[in-house]
């Protein structure tokens, strides 16, 4: 269960995030998303709506009480060691430029995406 609803709904209340709030958060994504790569999982979907809060019930937790989690795995693919995927899917505002160039690519696509999602929240 994610009480907090998703890094979209919080950004949009939020407007941008300091960098130390970032810091917290990239950390946690980052560690969940090498998880999927040690496994040779590629998320393929990684957007703020994709990764969902939790936190303590309160009303108002603090930053360093949520804890960040990727979901919705419905475009993730299991990629064999050296195997490259082809196939176009995901959100265009977080792909990386291989995908939308149907070209081939691995779990470096992800990263791409995440580094969309920082530069968001940055910026608003």
């Amino acid at each position: 269960f994610c009480n907090g609803g998703d890094l979209a709904d919080y950004l949009q209340a939020q407007r941008t995030l300091s960098e130390d709030t970032i810091a917290i958060f990239f950390r946690q994504i980052a560690a969940a998303l090498r998880a999927c790569h040690e496994r040779n999982v590629v998320h393929r979907d990684l957007k703020p709506q994709n990764i969902l809060l939790s936190h303590p019930d309160k009303s108002n937790p603090r930053v360093q009480d949520i804890v960040l989690k990727v979901a919705d795995f419905g475009f993730a693919r299991f990629l064999s060691e050296g195997v490259m995927a082809g196939t176009l899917c995901g959100s265009p505002m977080y792909m990386a430029p291989e995908v939308i160039r149907s070209l081939q690519y691995d779990g470096k696509a992800d990263l791409w995406s995440v580094g969309t999602i920082m530069y968001q929240c940055l910026t608003g």
